[in-house]
């Protein structure tokens, strides 16, 4: 079994992305202001943390994302692939609406066969998983 995972940039409306980059590793950061142990506001998503195969030297749409501050949306496609592409489970997708970059570093491994990703903190107005909103405020 393999994992599988993509940054994809477009329109949620119509379920149409014109920009995908591979993600080598993502992290959600969700949490839950509370008072004396107690939850105090609903759960929010605090930021989408993602490591992005980084892509040509001339693609420098992130960092253009990252310099002008755009709000961008999309989504992120988790997939669990099988033995020789057979029994592929349905994608998990979070979706994304108002994100910004809040930052950017890029990495050089050397030993890794992925040499050169870019990592990326994202925040967003609403982050969607399957049937559960989270609002990012």
């Amino acid at each position: 079994m393999a994992l599988i995972a993509a940054l994809e940039f477009g329109d949620n409306n119509i379920r149409r992305y014109t920009k995908q980059y591979l993600l080598a590793d993502c992290r959600f950061v969700f949490d839950r202001p509370y008072n004396a142990f107690s939850p105090e506001r609903p759960a929010r998503c605090e930021r989408l943390e993602v490591v992005v195969i980084a892509p040509g030297k001339k693609d420098l749409g992130l960092f253009q994302w990252f310099s002008n501050q755009e709000i961008r949306e999309g989504r992120i496609a988790i997939s669990l692939i099988g033995d020789m592409m057979q029994n592929q489970a349905d994608p998990q997708v979070i979706y994304f609406e108002n994100a910004k970059c809040l930052s950017l570093s890029e990495i050089y491994d050397i030993d890794n066969s992925s040499r050169r990703l870019v990592k990326l903190a994202i925040v967003a107005d609403s982050i969607e998983i399957e049937d559960v909103e989270f609002k990012c405020v």
